[in-house]
């Protein structure tokens, strides 16, 4: 993406990064929290939302005007957490039907460039299986390869 990143703050853990987006409803704390799934060792699943009382609110719906920069910001927690926890994997989907068909959108926007780095795969028919643009998946799942 060629956006410029907003800044952004983390836990000593990486586990919650907080920014501040811009827009036209104003400035509007956000945060990334990766938390363990439980019953797994190793995949933790990401939030995105408004940070509200040193809380996630997953429910929220900011729209902005900045999700091309709210969604880099994610990749950059992202890429971070991977980084911190080299053999952990990352699964996300969107609350809303909307939210998730736009995470979808983005992936296969960006599929090449991922894949470059990371396993990308989803979750369909109860078993994950490698990424397709044109598939319809329940969640999403990445990994450094």
């Amino acid at each position: 993406m060629n956006v410029e990143p907003y800044s952004l703050g983390t836990n000593d853990e990486h586990t919650i990064y907080v920014f501040t987006s811009s827009g036209p409803k104003g400035e509007i704390v956000k945060g990334v929290a990766y938390s363990l799934i439980e019953d797994e060792t190793d995949t933790y699943n990401l939030g995105l939302g408004d940070w509200k009382d040193g809380k996630l609110d997953d429910k929220s719906r900011t729209n902005n005007g900045d999700v091309d920069k709210v969604l880099l910001i994610v990749a950059e927690t992202a890429r971070d957490f991977l980084q911190m926890y080299p053999t952990y994997k990352i699964t996300f989907k969107g609350n809303t039907y909307p939210k998730h068909r736009l995470y979808r959108r983005k992936i296969s926007v960006y599929l090449e460039e991922i894949k470059e780095e990371y396993k990308v795969v989803g979750w369909k028919d109860n078993k994950w299986c490698d990424y397709e643009s044109d598939t319809d998946y329940e969640r999403y799942l990445i990994a450094n390869k």
